[in-house]
């Protein structure tokens, strides 16, 4: 698409940068999220797929359901949804590396049926008005740079008693140390650059 911001283009490229990608697949895995975790020693897969049920319980959502899914990443989270309630999921992403991942992960695991990957941003939603029955934004909103127009754009495209769930973090306290840094940086690169990390840190 030409039409996108200025952030919502700075976003794009960094979705798509294979440094991002890598980082996204080797460390997140199915869930690009933060986890709810039960304990500091739990397995990041099980904390991020328990934000992910954590979430969905606070809608009401059932087969007849059409859900926008907004910032869906790799599309973890739509196919929990769409395998659980057996509902319609519309996800919508900047990134065409990650929607070109998420469709042929449905196709892979056949929710291609249940669900739709869109290319587009939140302040110019890609939908007629009242299409959806819930939409949810996991860990995606803080991406946009005019969250008033994102927050419009969600009411317009939902039917009248339409349910929004939106969930983000706030960082506090000091910055990651030098060595949490290598830490991630081991893991995702086995001894190679540290520019992945620092770049995630600064945004």
């Amino acid at each position: 698409m030409s039409n996108f911001s200025v952030i919502d283009s700075f976003n794009q490229g960094y979705f798509n940068s294979k440094d991002i990608d890598l980082f996204y697949q080797r460390v997140s895995g199915k869930h690009t999220h933060c986890g709810i975790f039960e304990h500091p020693d739990e397995d990041l897969h099980i904390a991020k797929k328990r934000t992910t049920e954590y979430m969905a319980s606070l809608l009401k959502i059932d087969s007849n359901s059409h859900l926008l899914d907004l910032g869906s990443g790799y599309g973890g989270s739509a196919r929990y949804l769409a395998e659980k309630y057996g509902c319609q999921v519309s996800c919508l992403n900047l990134s065409e590396e990650q929607n070109a991942i998420n469709i042929e992960r449905n196709q892979e695991q056949k929710f291609s049926n249940l669900i739709n990957v869109y290319q587009g941003s939140f302040e110019n939603l890609p939908f007629p008005d009242s299409t959806f029955n819930a939409a949810w934004a996991q860990d995606s909103f803080f991406y946009s740079d005019t969250q008033l127009q994102a927050f419009r754009e969600a009411h317009r495209v939902l039917v009248k008693g339409g349910e929004f769930l939106a969930c983000t973090y706030f960082f506090s306290g000091d910055r990651p140390s030098d060595t949490d840094v290598n830490q991630v940086n081991e893991l995702v690169y086995r001894r190679n650059s540290q520019s992945i990390f620092l770049a995630y840190r600064r945004v």
